[in-house]
């Protein structure tokens, strides 16, 4: 099993408007016809995809709805629902 890494980007906005980026640790491994990899720094980002391209949309894909979800999460608690 092959195992590899690459960066996912992805800009985080702030306060002021600005962008802030921030970069997070795709790890892949290929495991007979699929490649499977999960983000290093976020636990819970997984895929499992035909290529090594698909899989990498995918954690991206991935990344950004953990984000989306923890920041509603976020939302809901700080006006104390």
């Amino acid at each position: 099993m092959a195992e590899n890494s690459a960066t996912v980007a992805r800009g985080v906005q702030c306060l002021r408007g600005e962008r802030m980026p921030n970069t997070y640790t795709a790890v892949t491994k290929q495991d007979g016809e699929w490649w499977i990899g999960w983000i290093a720094e976020i636990p819970g980002v997984n895929c499992q995809e035909r290529t090594r391209a698909e899989l990498l949309a995918s954690l991206k894909a991935t990344l950004a709805e953990a984000f989306d979800l923890n920041r509603n999460d976020g939302a809901l608690f700080s006006d104390g629902k």
